[in-house]
């Protein structure tokens, strides 16, 4: 339901700053994950490591919908998901490269496990392959599948930030995924939605979420480059330009200018 999941290739800025020995959950968050592998580069290197894999782990619930044939098989591999983070939690860690990657990651950041259930949870809603029915259904969607991994990902980077700021610019980060994704695969966006409505909802939560610092920062920044291109194309999101690589924005992340 991302638009970054179906990126099956990063540009050209951001290769050049990964090493020839990357890690499996970088490499999968640097193919699927476009956005938040950008992202991931705004923080101190000593922190990604913890980043990927919990991006890494979005990603393979988030991709559930597009690798089955039919909503029962969505729901096992959900579950097998939700089994593998209790057990995870009770000390035996399958053997998966990203589950392994995400042990250390909860256990040296005491990350707690309410927030990988939730994301789970959440991606139930995705295998009933309908709209959605109202704009606060969309925002309730949004929010549940992006809000619990940026709150463990400020705990990673130790970053406090009220409650509401984190949910805003979540929120407005799936959005902008969701309306972008459009080009790319059937999406749940109500009947009837229109573009520059949505737009303006999810500018005037990134309004509200100000000011912003480190990793929100961030994220509001990239959410805005991708509006600013959806609203210079006439709002119309299939446009290719809209998803191209934002080259800018990866300047910036390498620059150090989001820290």
């Amino acid at each position: 339901m991302d638009v970054a999941h179906g990126s099956a290739k990063a540009g050209g800025t951001e290769r050049a700053a990964v090493n020839a020995q990357i890690s499996y959950p970088a490499d999968i968050v640097r193919r699927y994950d476009r956005d938040r592998f950008l992202l991931g580069m705004t923080v101190p290197g000593n922190r990604r490591d913890a980043l990927w894999a919990l991006f890494a782990f979005n990603h393979e619930i988030a991709k559930t919908r597009e690798v089955v044939s039919e909503p029962t098989l969505g729901l096992i591999r959900l579950q097998w998901w939700r089994d593998a983070i209790e057990k995870l939690y009770a000390g035996t860690v399958l053997q998966h490269e990203v589950l392994t990657a995400l042990a250390a990651t909860i256990r040296d950041y005491a990350l707690p496990r309410a927030r990988f259930d939730e994301l789970i949870d959440a991606r139930e809603r995705d295998l009933e392959n309908r709209p959605l029915s109202s704009f606060a259904d969309l925002e309730r969607y949004a929010d549940a599948t992006s809000t619990p991994l940026n709150r463990l990902v400020l705990k990673v980077l130790g970053q406090e930030e009220p409650e509401e700021k984190i949910r805003d610019v979540s929120t407005a980060f799936a959005l902008t995924g969701l309306l972008r994704a459009v080009a790319y695969r059937d999406n749940f966006l109500p009947h009837g939605v229109k573009t520059g409505e949505l737009v303006e909802r999810i500018g005037g939560k990134l309004d509200a979420a100000k000011p912003l610092r480190g990793y929100l920062k961030a994220s509001a920044a990239l959410t805005m480059l991708y509006l600013a291109r959806i609203k210079r194309h006439d709002y119309d999101p299939t446009k290719a330009a809209v998803n191209a690589p934002p080259v800018t924005f990866a300047v910036k992340a390498l620059a150090g200018r989001f820290r």
